[in-house]
Formats: structure tokens, C-alpha cells, sequence
């Protein structure tokens, strides 16, 4: 993947997303305006990309496409779009997200400031419930709260007067970072499948003197997904990447705020 500058590098994954992906590229190319950007679309799966010829020329310009010899992880894909670039900004991206209002704009404020490595907007589902995208530190404890005792729900209530909150994580559908966070920390770690590489990736920002920043005011739109609890090869990926997160150094080290 060849070096880049500007204000934003931005990678999405489709994974037989389809056409689903457009309105995500037309939602974010009304937030980029007149940003200097790149947006790299990774297609993980064959698929038709034809939907590609209806999205703003604008973005047409400043985009990507690659199409990878074999499927890649999270965490590989990502990598390769976003290390090594020199933007001012990186953003991994969930292919079904669209925006509302100027997040961009308040992201940039807010990652400006040299206490946060890493932020995210508010995500909202489609029918306008908060989503959960930024919790406390997965532990054994609160997994057993949140999924065997039907205890889930908002980790973090928004504050009337704080517009930004420090939180342990936030969901890979949207982390944005300054660029040097990303390389300093190497990234993704590629040894996680599809979950818990944004766990570890957040733990690892914070032991790097960063903190993690929740924009409460702005907000995503996003469709859950929840797919370990509903398909059996999901769910043991999502135990074996837990089980790498307790089992790792940099977990054993963590806040325990």
C-alpha cells in the first residue's frame, strides 16, 4: 500500500457488502467537504462493485479500490491501509454507517489535543437506541453481567455538561485516531479473528499514555450486529479472541480503574 498524506486516510472493508457500502461513501464524502482525504476500500470477498460508479465524483477521485488474492482479518486489512500512511488523521471504518451532523469537525478539535490518541462519535441503531460502542474493560466479571444475567446496556451515561468522556474502549465500526497513535502502537494486532482487536488495540493506546475520547454529542448511524450470539463460528472466535485478550501481557498490565 503506497504512503499518504492530508488531513484523513480512511479504510472500509466489504466483505460481500454489496451496494450496502454506498451509503456509508456517500455519507462520509459530505463530511470530508473540502479535506484533503483518501478513502482505501478493501474488497475482502468477490463481489460487484458497479454500485462504485454511482458514488459522488468527488469521492470516485480520491478513492481505492483493493482487491485482495485471498480474504484477510479485521485486523490485516486495516493494517494495510492505515500503517504507514502520513495523514494528520486515520479512520477505520464499518462498511453500514452514516453520519449525522459534523462529527469530523469536533473529531478533529478533540484529537488535536494531545491528551487523547483515539476517539469515536456516539452510535446510535437504525430506530435511533443507543448503541454500546464504548465500554469499561472486557473482563470475566461483566461478560458474565452483560450476556448470562441479561445485564447489558450503556457503560458510559452521556453527561449533560461534558461533551467529551474519557472511556476504556470504543467498537472498531468507527476509531479514529491521530496518525502517529496508530503507528506508534503498530496498529491491529493480527494474531485476534474479527473480535477483540479493538479491545486490545484501545488497551494498548492508554498503556502508551493516551486516553480514549467518546464524543457524547455527536453521533453514527449503524445497524448491530451481535452475529456471536446468533451463528456458532462467530461465537468461538469471539471466545478464542477473549481468551488471547486475558491471557495477554499487555491486559495483565492494564488500569484497573
Amino acid at each position: 500500500m503506497p504512503s499518504c498524506g492530508g488531513d484523513w486516510t480512511i479504510s472500509i472493508i466489504s466483505h460481500r457488502h454489496g451496494d450496502r457500502v454506498l451509503p456509508t461513501l456517500v455519507s462520509l464524502a459530505e463530511q470530508m467537504g473540502r479535506r484533503d482525504y483518501r478513502v482505501v476500500l478493501t474488497i475482502n470477498a468477490p463481489e460487484n462493485i458497479d454500485y462504485l460508479q454511482r458514488a459522488p465524483n468527488a469521492l470516485r477521485r480520491r478513492l481505492t479500490v483493493v482487491h485482495g488474492s485471498h480474504q484477510r482479518s479485521f485486523a490485516e486489512n486495516h493494517n494495510r491501509a492505515l500503517l504507514g500512511c502520513h495523514s494528520r488523521f486515520a479512520l477505520a471504518l464499518d462498511p453500514e454507517l452514516t453520519f449525522k451532523g459534523q462529527v469530523l469537525d469536533a473529531l478533529e478539535a478533540t484529537l488535536a489535543l494531545p491528551r487523547w490518541g483515539l476517539g469515536a462519535p456516539r452510535a446510535y441503531t437504525e430506530d435511533g437506541m443507543m448503541d454500546d460502542n464504548a465500554r469499561r474493560m472486557v473482563t470475566p466479571r461483566r461478560l458474565l453481567q452483560r450476556y448470562l444475567t441479561h445485564r447489558g446496556g450503556i457503560d458510559y451515561d452521556t453527561p449533560a455538561t461534558e461533551t467529551t468522556i474519557a472511556v476504556d474502549w470504543v467498537a472498531g465500526l468507527f476509531m479514529a485516531f491521530r496518525s502517529e497513535v496508530f503507528q506508534a502502537v503498530r496498529g491491529f494486532d493480527t494474531r485476534y479473528r474479527l473480535y477483540c482487536e479493538d479491545v486490545d488495540l484501545c488497551l494498548r493506546v492508554r498503556q502508551a499514555g493516551y486516553d480514549i475520547a467518546l464524543l457524547t454529542g455527536e453521533r453514527v448511524i449503524h445497524p448491530a450486529g451481535r452475529r456471536s450470539l446468533r451463528e456458532l463460528r462467530h461465537f468461538r472466535w469471539h471466545s478464542h479472541s477473549l481468551l488471547r485478550l486475558w491471557t495477554s501481557p499487555d491486559y495483565r498490565r492494564r488500569d484497573k480503574r
